[in-house]
């Protein structure tokens, strides 16, 4: 297309226009990725919120929960309390039964003590008479001497002292039986005494333990009456705890419904900008169309040579047999053990670091503003870079991802956007993530890679704006 030699008016407003466009794309690029990271933050708030809800409708539930399990607590409390009063009392009562069975044994005692009394003044009795049944005895004996001698004087004296004496002998055995039934009686009652002093004693240790075992109970009531407080104390606090999750739910559901609003909204217009993201960029593209050399011009020109010589590369490699072409569209990418970010292998790359990374690398000459020249396929697998970015990994991820960016997918949507163009070239705008949190605004020509006329991917040109 010829340009008229007065229209180098009309070449300055192209000029100028693709200097605004270029402007409006990095601005268009820096508001999509602040609403992008703002529409992901709230995205992110909505959800903390959404769980902070559940989180609290299962404290509130748990709350409930301790609720129905302090209230079976106060009725089983006021069981255990009305049981333990029970039992205070009955003990109480055996108490006063064993008190006054204590007291029944010892007057028992008192009285054995009286009966062993008794029972030896039957004895002294008994040996008083026993003396003087022998006294007896003897005088009878005496008589019925004296009254043989008198002759038939005496029989009558000597009949009666023979009955005397027989009395006092009757009276002898009389008194060595009751002695021998005291002896037996005593005996008794030395045994039921020692036994009435041993239960006196247990009835004694009952009636203490049985006071101790009150006082034990009496504890262990007030200790139950001191549960039922607390628990009723706790009730009342969970209680409060309801109202306040309540509270605190209704607000967090008022403030959740509101950010899921807000990241509605952030994303419809996150979605917007990328509308009139492309649209700049299509804009940018008719400018370079344009016979109008604009600022942008030779990096497009400078990405579509690139793009010829290594597809001549692929061309020549085919037919000279360097390379199987089915490797290239197999996309069989293997891990790379302990690698961070991760790396993948793919048959080819020997290839590609031999043929095309020396192409990479003197892209890197043709203006101080470019940044880097890589390819990459269909899938935004990035087998070979600049030999810059091309470093073996070490053990620190920030460092390995600025300057280890060989091997690794990048599909985002630059990139795939990139490698799945089939237009000549396709200028894009974006912030290139360097690790650390990190972004440099970038700008990205990017042209088609063919193999045997099979389109396999695209070199990427990025450069910081001019």
């Amino acid at each position: 297309m010829e340009i008229p030699q007065h229209s180098s008016d009309i070449i300055e407003v192209i000029q100028r226009l693709s200097h605004e466009i270029d402007g409006i794309g990095i601005q268009i690029v820096d508001i999509a990725e602040n609403v992008a990271e703002v529409s992901g933050k709230v995205a992110e708030q909505a959800n903390m919120l959404d769980e902070f809800r559940d989180r609290m409708n299962a404290l509130s539930l748990s709350n409930q929960n301790i609720k129905s399990v302090v209230q079976v607590t106060l009725q089983a409390t006021d069981k255990a309390v009305a049981e333990t009063e029970t039992s205070q009392k009955r003990l109480a009562q055996s108490v006063v039964n064993i008190q006054g069975l204590v007291s029944q044994v010892a007057e028992g005692r008192t009285l054995l003590d009286g009966f062993q009394k008794a029972l030896d003044e039957v004895s002294k009795v008994v040996r008083t008479i026993d003396n003087i049944a022998k006294q007896t005895n003897l005088l009878a004996l005496n008589a019925s001497i004296i009254a043989s001698k008198a002759g038939d004087a005496g029989k009558g004296f000597a009949v009666v002292a023979a009955e005397v004496k027989s009395l006092a002998q009757e009276t002898t055995q009389s008194t060595e039986r009751i002695e021998d039934s005291v002896a037996a009686l005593r005996s008794q009652a030395d045994l039921l005494r020692n036994q009435t002093e041993t239960s006196a004693q247990c009835a004694q240790g009952v009636g203490s333990d049985a006071e101790a075992i009150g006082g034990v109970i009496e504890t262990i009531g007030q200790m139950i009456r001191e549960v039922g407080s607390e628990a009723a104390r706790i009730t009342g606090e969970a209680d409060e705890i309801n109202n306040h999750c309540d509270q605190l739910g209704g607000i967090i559901q008022s403030a959740s419904q509101g950010v899921h609003a807000s990241s509605n909204h952030l994303e419809g217009a996150s979605a917007n900008l990328k509308k009139l993201l492309s649209a700049g960029e299509r804009l940018i593209a008719i400018t370079i169309n344009s016979p109008v050399a604009t600022s942008n011009t030779p990096f497009v020109h400078q990405c579509l040579s690139i793009a010829q010589q290594i597809n001549t590369i692929f061309a020549s490699g085919a037919k000279e047999g360097a390379f199987q072409e089915k490797d290239f569209f197999l996309q069989d990418y293997a891990s790379i053990p302990d690698s961070d970010p991760a790396q993948f292998a793919t048959p080819y790359l020997s290839f590609t670091d031999q043929a095309i990374q020396p192409i990479l690398d003197e892209a890197l000459k043709f203006h101080e503003n470019v940044v880097f020249c890589c390819i990459l396929d269909r899938k935004g697998y990035l087998p070979t870079h600049n030999s810059k970015y091309s470093h073996s990994q070490g053990k620190d991820p920030v460092w390995n991802n600025a300057n280890c960016r060989n091997r690794r997918f990048f599909n985002d949507r630059v990139g795939l956007a990139a490698a799945n163009n089939t237009e000549p070239f396709l200028v894009q705008t974006y912030r290139r993530d360097m690790g650390g949190g990190k972004k440099v605004l970038m700008m990205d020509v990017s042209a088609p890679i063919m193999i045997n006329g099979r389109h396999w991917g695209a070199v990427r040109l990025a450069f910081k704006p001019t």
